[in-house]
């Protein structure tokens, strides 16, 4: 038996967003062959892209591919002599600029209807971490080429299902920060749609609410705000900080915590990306549902 981590993006693009449209994002992302830097000196791409049928639903399904950019012309250490190694050592490396050292792929499945990628965060021998998946969609599908035609993509990593109501449940609550960009108004509930129609007149791309407390009771939020929070939990940030039942100081921030489902499944009898699909249909309306309780 394995044990993986499933982790999940936000990816929310102007209107008009279709499900045609978000798909017609990733595969010309895909067409793109772009590396973008993930962290120090690896690199991931968009290894893998096709379309697929899950359930009866149109789905995305691919693979992403991380690897490491090896600078041959960087300073080189001799182990042996336990010095850097000088020209004429350098001289003798000889390494096909094509091939890279440490590849790892992951699978993903992109739910278009919902524009959600879910994708193996985690596992025994390679992990591709949420932050990395992050920065690596917020390269590759703001490509100027893309920006052109599809305008700014905004990405919010999906945090643990439970972190938002850690935040709203503190046993005082100091400070409350929400950050939200409005999501799509064809995701929006009656509710939200009431709440953001201010926004979209004034033409504004986020909404920014601070509040502090000083008195010894601290906030309470109304139901506006826990509104709003709940919406920024998959559209932005939200951060509190209050006081905890012993006392102390805690400060907890969605953006922290991000969703890391453990999964453990058979590989002699489930490939990752059956495993993948297969969770990924389960998780999905735990993440959408939360939005809209």
């Amino acid at each position: 038996m394995r044990t993986v981590s499933i982790s999940a993006l936000n990816i929310v693009m102007p209107s008009p967003h279709s499900p045609e449209r978000y798909v017609e994002l990733f595969h010309n992302a895909y067409k793109l062959r772009r590396a973008i830097n993930i962290r120090g000196d690896y690199v991931a791409l968009l290894g893998a892209c096709r379309d697929d049928m899950v359930e009866g639903r149109p789905v995305v399904v691919g693979e992403l591919y991380m690897y490491f950019e090896l600078k041959v012309d960087s300073q080189w250490f001799n182990t042996l002599e336990n010095k850097i190694a000088d020209e004429n050592e350098k001289a003798q490396i000889n390494i096909p600029g094509h091939l890279k050292p440490h590849f790892e792929v992951t699978p993903f499945v992109f739910f278009p209807h919902k524009h959600r990628i879910l994708f193996i965060s985690k596992e025994i021998d390679g992990a591709f971490t949420p932050n990395q998946a992050h920065r690596l969609f917020e390269g590759l599908l703001n490509a100027a080429s893309l920006q052109t035609k599809y305008g700014q993509v905004e990405i919010t990593i999906e945090p643990s299902i439970d972190t938002l109501s850690k935040i709203l449940e503190m046993s005082t609550i100091k400070y409350l920060h929400i950050e939200v960009k409005p999501p799509n108004p064809d995701d929006q509930e009656a509710a939200e749609r009431r709440l953001f129609e201010s926004l979209y007149k004034q033409g504004a791309d986020k909404q920014v609410v601070e509040l502090h407390s000083n008195q010894q009771s601290g906030l309470t939020p109304s139901n506006e705000i826990r509104l709003l929070a709940k919406i920024a939990q998959s559209n932005g940030n939200v951060t509190g900080r209050g006081i905890d039942d012993g006392g102390g100081v805690i400060t907890l921030s969605t953006q922290e915590h991000p969703l890391e489902e453990r999964v453990t499944y058979n590989p002699k009898t489930q490939t990752r990306l059956s495993m993948l699909i297969s969770t990924a249909f389960e998780l999905l309306p735990r993440i959408i549902r939360r939005e809209l309780k």
